[in-house]
């Protein structure tokens, strides 16, 4: 049971922040809480029956945290080895996710101390859709903070800082950042990431591997993080070539009916291997001119280059205006506080929603 705040440390806390409770405000106020708590623990302690999602290969090791002297570059919360099945469009390839991707058996930090302990007892789809594809998990990956938390740009979360394989002194982007250091350091081949505001295109990027953020909703979210602005949420492989990240889409991409996001509309499955090699003559490229506006000129001329290969080779290349994308991040930064709050007001994040909800990961949370 947790402990409910007298009158007096409701006064006193509310001090410390700056709000003047009146005495009879105080105990409005701590009758509020106790109610709150009570249902808190109520759902935490429940005993809750629930079919489970399916499980693949469910004889499993626990694994083990990798030595400093095994991981140098700091990419690995954890080390494993769950075979996938014998055949399939991800036979022979080694996988591995970003720590906020449940596997069964293996620990889940969300990158934070305070839940390092927490083992679910269930996989998230890409790991079942991995696994009946022939893949085989080696591991989770470090990444920044809770959730990825500590933001996008490689910095320095409870485990650290996965260190750019190309060159120590540059980081490694994030929150996706031990994804992107264990891939392009061929410690493994496919890595998925989450993405919410880049955080599988910039450690991409940052360290030279192919990261695709997938269309809202092609694949799968479910045992993914625990609930934020789920409008915004995407998971993603990061590899080194196309062709294996097009084969991992192909492979993972879905309708999947325990994840209530998505709809109807999304297919069973997409061919993603069926035309890689046609080339690129009449696909449409649009080009934003504000996106790069604040671009450090040798990026921007990069990038435009590129483009400009891609053009020569027959792609039919747009140059879009779009004013507003300058206010972006004040309007992502409301709609992210406003998600995150509609999601908490429909019962302890998402509980008791019409799908399986996994209990397990929002009593660790809470």
């Amino acid at each position: 049971m947790y402990a409910v705040p007298d009158v007096d440390e409701v006064v006193a806390v509310a001090r410390e922040l700056g709000i003047h409770l009146s005495p009879d405000e105080a105990v409005m106020y701590q009758k509020y809480l106790e109610e709150q708590l009570g249902q808190l623990d109520t759902f935490v302690q429940a005993r809750l029956e629930e079919p489970k999602p399916p499980m693949v290969s469910t004889a499993r090791e626990p694994g083990y945290r990798p030595s400093a002297e095994e991981d140098p570059l700091n990419a690995w919360m954890w080390k494993c080895r769950i075979e996938g099945a014998a055949e399939g469009l991800l036979a022979g390839k080694t996988v591995s996710y970003k720590d906020h991707v449940a596997v069964a058996g293996i620990p889940m930090s969300f990158g934070s101390f305070a839940l390092e302990s927490f083992i679910p007892d269930f996989d998230a789809t890409v790991v079942t859709r991995v696994l009946q594809e022939g893949g085989t998990i080696i591991g989770k990956n470090v990444m920044n903070g809770l959730s990825g938390g500590f933001g996008t740009g490689g910095a320095i979360g409870d485990y650290g800082r996965p260190l750019n394989p190309h060159n120590h002194d540059h980081v490694t982007g994030g929150s996706s950042s031990g994804s992107a250091a264990a891939v392009a350091a061929g410690e493994v081949d496919i890595s998925f990431g989450g993405d919410q505001g880049g955080s599988i295109r910039i450690p991409a990027a940052f360290s030279g591997t192919v990261g695709h953020k997938p269309t809202f909703g092609l694949l799968s979210h479910f045992g993914i993080g625990f609930g934020s602005d789920q409008s915004i949420d995407y998971t993603g492989p990061l590899t080194r070539t196309v062709e294996d990240a097009a084969a991992t889409l192909q492979a993972t991409a879905g309708y999947d009916p325990y994840d209530p996001r998505q709809t109807r509309d999304v297919p069973t499955s997409i061919d993603m291997l069926g035309r890689l090699a046609d080339g690129v003559s009449g696909l449409r490229i649009g080009v934003l001119e504000e996106g790069f506006d604040d671009a450090e000129a040798d990026v921007r001329d990069l990038v435009m280059a590129a483009v400009d290969v891609l053009a020569e080779a027959g792609a039919d290349v747009s140059r879009v205006s779009v004013p507003e994308h300058h206010a972006i991040r004040v309007a992502q930064a409301a709609l992210t506080d406003e998600g995150a709050l509609a999601i908490f007001k429909t019962g302890f994040f998402g509980a008791f929603a019409r799908t399986y909800y996994p209990a397990s990961v929002i009593a660790a949370i809470n």
